[in-house]
């Protein structure tokens, strides 16, 4: 399958190779080190599928991200493996796991006594309520909405880009110039 390349990036695939293995497959490792321990993040391998993909695109593929649909399914393939990895990691360090868990409660339970937390917290709350409402407020309008009509940038660079082809260099307002009868 031909992957879309991603248009923003020059490809250079040593530099992608070095970003692969040292930046993405290290940073995952080492949170599964952090989580399980040694032993369990030198078992984990990614998919060469989604190297290779990361090679010849640029880009991780996202099951989600609406300008690369045609990827979806290597994402979710993608996803799927590191899940499975992880519940491997689940079932056979049950300590280490539940020893991760406590940690996360602890500092949570930290988190909340400190200084500031409660603000934070409802500061956090109010932008919560924000973006509902924001989406509430997208899903209402119409297909259409904001899409029709000219912007009226582009109705000006247009008449200026037209008098200036006519040797006409005056700079007119399309919209106040008086109609010819």
């Amino acid at each position: 399958m031909e992957h879309t390349q991603n248009p923003d990036h020059q490809l250079n695939p040593e530099a992608l190779e070095k970003v692969w293995k040292y930046e993405i497959l290290a940073v995952r490792k080492w949170r599964i080190e952090s989580v399980f321990g040694k032993d369990a993040s030198e078992r984990y391998h990614a998919m060469p599928r989604e190297k290779d993909f990361f090679v010849n695109t640029g880009r991780l593929p996202h099951p989600d991200h609406p300008k690369w649909f045609e990827d979806q399914d290597e994402a979710r393939r993608f996803g799927q493996h590191n899940r499975d990895f992880w519940n491997w990691c689940k079932k056979q360090y049950p300590v280490k796991w539940r020893a991760y868990e406590q940690r996360v409660e602890q500092n949570i339970a930290k988190y909340e006594t400190m200084p500031g937390a409660k603000g934070e917290k409802t500061r956090l709350l109010e932008l919560e309520s924000f973006m509902e409402a924001l989406k509430l407020k997208w899903a209402n309008l119409p297909a259409h909405e904001g899409q029709q009509g000219r912007t009226p940038t582009a109705t000006n660079s247009q008449a200026q880009t037209q008098k200036q082809g006519t040797g006409n260099t005056t700079q007119e307002d399309p919209r106040t110039a008086k109609k010819e009868s």
